[in-house]
């Protein structure tokens, strides 16, 4: 309960850690789990251990560097496009979508135009239609008022 960022995703996701030996020592659905290190290359020999073992069966991404999450296969940020368009009645040639990390990657699949924001690894910048200035530098505001603002002016 000491370690080094379990104070922070406390105050982030609002409760306790739930301290466990095993996944069977769990009792209820299990949401999602975020494997943490600052040891990048860990977490990505994580991510690619568990893709191999259970390949389409787990959605797995990187929300940070040092962040795995680990969640059904369904449950991603392209699955949720999918759902509020469906359940909006939004077609997906219409969605536009933005982000900055991995588990942006789905999600930009599932919409017509995609924003990487410029602090994006390269490889979620290469996923997105374009990419904006960092949100350092207003990114978001700016491809805004440059993609969809100047055009239909």
């Amino acid at each position: 309960l000491d370690a080094e960022h379990v104070h922070h995703e406390m105050a982030v996701v609002k409760f306790e850690p739930m301290l466990f030996e095993t996944l069977a020592d769990l009792d209820g659905p299990i949401i999602k789990i975020t494997g943490i290190s600052d040891n990048n290359a860990m977490i990505l020999a994580g991510q690619d251990l568990l893709n191999r073992k259970f390949g389409e069966r787990l959605s797995l991404s990187c929300s940070l560097s040092n962040r795995l999450e680990i969640t059904h296969y369904d449950a991603n940020k392209g699955s949720a496009i999918e759902a509020i368009g469906a359940t909006m009645d939004i077609s997906p040639d219409t969605i536009a979508t933005a982000g900055d990390g991995e588990n942006d990657i789905l999600m930009f699949r599932k919409s017509c135009f995609s924003i990487a924001m410029g602090q994006a690894p390269v490889e979620v910048r290469r996923a997105a239609s374009v990419t904006a200035t960092a949100n350092s530098q207003d990114g978001l505001a700016w491809a805004i008022e440059e993609f969809f603002l100047k055009r239909h002016a």
